[in-house]
């Protein structure tokens, strides 16, 4: 490979003969240090009697921990820790020349002998790259090695291109996590949505413990009731897991503005910058795991959309119950009570169930039982949430037989259901 550079200093060293080609030996007495840019090269030998300055490969590569990469007509030496480009040559007639960006040349003449493209590299680069209509580096640097004409450094800043193309940087996944129960909370509301449910709900709060992954969803009519519900919650988890919560973090929605009540709790509120919220990700995330769950309930049993409140919670209550990668494979509820699982009361969402009809006022001709469709659990109670297909109530009872495979909404023969007002 061809240099093109002076010694930026030269010190004296015991003879060295070196070995040409044609058999003859030539004398190295001093050697110095080459400056190319970010390209150095140290205890470089000065050999008077050549007539061009040659760069050994081997040298090269022991000296600046990097790596080369040759092409047809071209050739780059790239940073191994930085994978930044440091050296450039051109082929031209059959040799490699290593080129500077430095005015030094080894003498007119040698600089006369080479393409315009070596001259001038970076104004060469940049007219390129506005001829190109300012692709980016790796495009630029393919042409390059496709084209000999075409002239490639990497560049660090162009106005056209920043202005034209910038993005928002990526989002990085959270390292930090919890130590403990209840350290720090995510929070967030959804909706509204355009179907109000038959119980009147039409947002829900999502409440996502960092530490246990665990998940709580508070259905309410109004954000009005955010800031009620959300103080409720916090002073009920205190209360019944013995700990207090230390950090809230939400978006900058004002449901979420409780500076009085956090100040008398000792609560952080940590909130995302504008218009980010994915540096909210994590109840970002469970909002969209829990609606695609949910929709997959309303579809399996054609259930209708009123009934969506319902399904949200059952929704959950699964969630909670199942193995997470974040927990090891262990499942929230797991994580929390430390209690082996039971699914032995888990049932079909909307499938057909009969409930025992209540003994007061009822005679030995009427029907003991009720038709019903299930829709879930009711907290604090042992019982089961049901909607009576004749009387199109909701009804809580113990007393259930379950048909898990039969769907009463999809036939057309289902009575009609009375629409939320």
């Amino acid at each position: 490979m061809f240099l093109q550079v002076s010694f930026s200093f030269l010190k004296p060293i015991y003879p060295i003969s070196i070995r040409l080609p044609n058999h003859n030996f030539v004398t190295a007495k001093f050697s110095g240090t080459i400056k190319l840019g970010n390209l150095v090269l140290h205890n470089t030998l000065f050999v008077p009697d050549f007539s061009v300055h040659l760069v050994s490969i081997s040298k090269l590569l022991s000296s600046n921990n990097c790596f080369i990469i040759f092409h047809q007509n071209n050739c780059l030496i790239v940073q191994m820790d930085t994978y930044q480009t440091i050296g450039v040559a051109k082929k031209y007639q059959g040799l490699f020349y290593l080129h500077s960006s430095s005015n030094n040349r080894a003498s007119d003449s040698e600089s006369n002998h080479l393409p315009s493209v070596f001259n001038n590299t970076s104004d060469s680069c940049n007219l390129w790259h506005m001829k190109l209509g300012h692709p980016s580096n790796k495009v630029f640097q393919t042409l390059a090695t496709q084209y000999p004409d075409i002239s490639f450094q990497f560049l660090d800043a162009c106005d056209a291109c920043a202005f034209a193309k910038q993005k928002r940087l990526q989002f990085s996944a959270s390292k930090t996590k919890s130590s403990c129960f209840f350290h720090l909370i995510h929070v967030d509301i959804w909706g509204p949505i355009s179907t109000t449910s038959i119980d009147g709900y039409k947002y829900f709060l999502t409440i996502v413990d960092d530490y246990s992954c665990f998940t709580w969803v508070l259905l309410l009519k109004h954000k009005t009731y955010v800031k009620t519900s959300l103080q409720n919650f916090i002073i009920l988890i205190e209360n019944q897991f013995s700990c207090t919560l230390k950090i809230l973090r939400s978006d900058n929605g004002k449901e979420f503005s409780l500076n009085e009540f956090y100040a008398t709790k000792g609560i952080f509120h940590e909130t995302t910058c504008v218009a980010t919220p994915q540096q909210n990700g994590i109840v970002e995330r469970k909002h969209q795991h829990i609606l695609n769950v949910c929709r997959s309930l309303l579809f399996q049993s054609k259930v209708p959309n009123v009934f969506w409140s319902y399904s949200i919670k059952l929704v959950v209550h699964i969630i909670n119950r199942l193995p997470t990668p974040f927990l090891q494979n262990i499942s929230p509820y797991e994580k929390i009570h430390s209690i082996k699982l039971d699914f032995a009361n888990l049932k079909v969402f909307g499938c057909l169930s009969y409930s025992s009809s209540p003994t007061a006022g009822r005679t030995k001709l009427d029907s003991r039982g009720i038709k019903c469709i299930f829709l879930g659990y009711k907290s604090g109670t042992k019982g089961y949430v049901l909607y009576d297909l004749h009387s199109h109530s909701i009804l809580v009872s113990r007393n259930v037989i379950f048909h898990e495979n039969i769907f009463p909404f999809h036939t057309s023969l289902t009575p009609p259901f009375p629409s939320y007002k």
